[in-house]
């Protein structure tokens, strides 16, 4: 959980308390009334968790796989043993 996040949480807590309005917590977060509606739904219903952006955490869909990942770092090693990942990478 972030700061963006833990920031989310204090404030949609002093709504939940009756300290702030949905509206006023809305402009506090920098968001649309419509969007701090969905937010304080969430984090009714899940609480912190359901501040968190679903996919937080799971690996991307579109990354390379692992195993050409490795094929690749073992023929720049074996071929250009004296360079660097950065280097590597702009070759």
């Amino acid at each position: 959980m972030g700061e963006k996040e833990r920031l989310r949480g204090t404030i949609l807590e002093m709504v939940k308390q009756g300290h702030i309005t949905l509206q006023a917590a809305a402009a506090m977060v920098g968001v649309s009334y419509r969007q701090s509606k969905r937010l304080y739904s969430a984090y009714r219903k899940k609480g912190d968790k359901g501040l968190i952006q679903g996919n937080y955490g799971r690996p991307s869909h579109n990354r390379t796989d692992e195993a050409i990942q490795e094929r690749a770092v073992e023929a720049y090693r074996r071929k250009y043993h004296d360079f660097g990942p950065t280097f590597a990478a702009e070759k």
